[in-house]
């Protein structure tokens, strides 16, 4: 009964997301189409196959129909009150304000590429102090105790920040190649592509990766009107791309070419897809356990961004964001502050709300979501100068935020905003500046 009612549920989400596309005339560049899109794959497709295919985690209990029936009850609340804040917002004084566009000031201006030379430089000096002070104990020591990262990253968090600021200097580069068409910036475009990549795929960060592909289609698609075929045949090509990235790995680690003999199996695919997709699992079992044996935090885990910049050494007794709460509910015992060999549960935003006001908190999140990529969709339109902030912004909350843990999330999103931030704001200030030096010499 629980299959029918997931797959009945698959097909209404599927209707509904075909629904959003026609009416934005197959505009798949939209945050709501976005969301729908990623809700339908973590919430509702993946369920599906693990009761299907009766892949269940050990640590599920033993009724897991009971679970996922109140697991189902409980996304469709976030799902409609995302689709609620998204509407409640179109027609406000805020969405009328916004619409209007702003002038670029980069278009057709290739006289200020000393700029972006001297800001790749001066990335690739922090990117070169990270480095070293990271892999203090050894590059090759870290790739092989990758397994227990969590440890070896705790009180580095600023020098990981360095190692991959390229990757959202590679959003800015594109983007001013695409408006300006110079080969010099694609060059430094292509360069930040690749050191923020090969530092990704080091770090163990292969879905980031992923992510900011998907931010680069994007935004190639938004500044070139791309049509939807064109876009979609784009985005097809990064699954078996991240498929191969996935079996080199496995290779590496594993024994030989036997590895690469491989034979379709639903459970074994099931299980594998798990480890990126399967929050929901772990979503439902804390809607069980959660309330019987804690109690809600009335929101600490979403103030505790507030205190995220300060490191850990200096302030130890900060507040933590939800993985350690949530993995001890989960498994107890699998996560000590400060301890070796931690392993984190994420439990997405919905579960995040949850453990913070139950029900209702689940409500208010994805209000406050839909809200979000409403505000999103109308900047996002604007086109301006600020567009690749806005891309990253929307591509982070519909990937990491609404499937991760809000804190990590969250403080991924502005370790990539700030310096989009500071590297836009700088190129349009000095723009500017000899803009009117100019006119003043006509």
């Amino acid at each position: 009964m629980i299959i029918l009612l997931y797959f009945l549920s698959v097909i209404t989400v599927s209707y509904f997301l075909f629904y959003v596309l026609k009416k934005s005339k197959l505009n798949w560049v939209n945050p709501l189409s976005l969301f729908t899109i990623n809700f339908l794959l973590y919430f509702l497709v993946m369920p599906f196959l693990i009761l299907f295919t009766e892949s269940f985690t050990v640590y599920m209990v033993d009724n897991p129909d009971s679970l996922f029936f109140r697991l189902h009850l409980t996304i469709f609340i976030f799902f409609i009150s995302v689709i609620v804040g998204y509407k409640l917002l179109e027609g406000t004084v805020i969405n009328k304000k916004l619409i209007n566009r702003e002038k670029q000031i980069f278009e057709g201006e290739n006289n200020y590429l000393l700029i972006d030379i001297l800001i790749f430089n001066f990335f690739l000096i922090i990117f070169i102090i990270s480095f070293y002070n990271f892999f203090s104990s050894g590059y090759l020591f870290y790739i092989e105790n990758m397994s227990n990262r969590i440890f070896l990253t705790q009180g580095k968090g600023y020098y990981q920040w360095g190692l991959t600021l390229f990757a959202p200097l590679s959003v800015y580069y594109l983007d001013k190649y695409l408006v300006n068409k110079n080969k010099l910036i694609l060059i430094l475009f292509l360069l930040s592509f690749v050191i923020s990549n090969l530092m990704y795929i080091s770090l163990g960060f292969r879905g980031r990766s992923l992510i900011l592909i998907v931010t680069l289609i994007l935004l190639y698609s938004i500044r070139n009107k791309s049509s939807i075929k064109n876009v979609v045949i784009a985005t097809g090509l990064l699954v078996p791309l991240y498929l191969l990235l996935g079996v080199l790995r496995e290779y590496i680690a594993g024994s030989g070419l036997e590895r690469f003999s491989y034979k379709f199996d639903l459970i074994d695919f099931v299980e594998k897809a798990k480890m990126t997709l399967g929050v929901s699992e772990y979503l439902a079992i804390l809607l069980e356990r959660y309330s019987e044996i804690n109690t809600f935090v009335l929101g600490k885990t979403f103030f505790s961004l507030l205190t995220f910049p300060i490191p850990s050494s200096i302030f130890p007794s900060k507040p933590y964001g939800s993985g350690p709460i949530v993995s001890n509910v989960i498994s107890p015992g699998v996560y000590t502050i400060g301890g070796e060999y931690n392993t984190s549960f994420t439990i997405s935003l919905i579960g995040e709300g949850y453990i913070n006001f139950g029900y209702f908190g689940v409500l208010i999140v994805g209000f406050i979501f839909g809200c979000a990529l409403k505000f999103l969709d109308v900047l996002i339109k604007k086109e301006n100068d600020y567009l690749p902030i806005y891309l990253v912004l929307l591509v982070g909350l519909v990937n990491k935020v609404l499937v991760g843990e809000f804190l990590g999330a969250m403080s991924g999103i502005l370790f990539e905003i700030i310096p989009l931030i500071f590297v836009i704001k700088i190129s349009r200030k000095i723009r500017r500046k000899n803009a009117k030096k100019s006119k003043q010499f006509i």
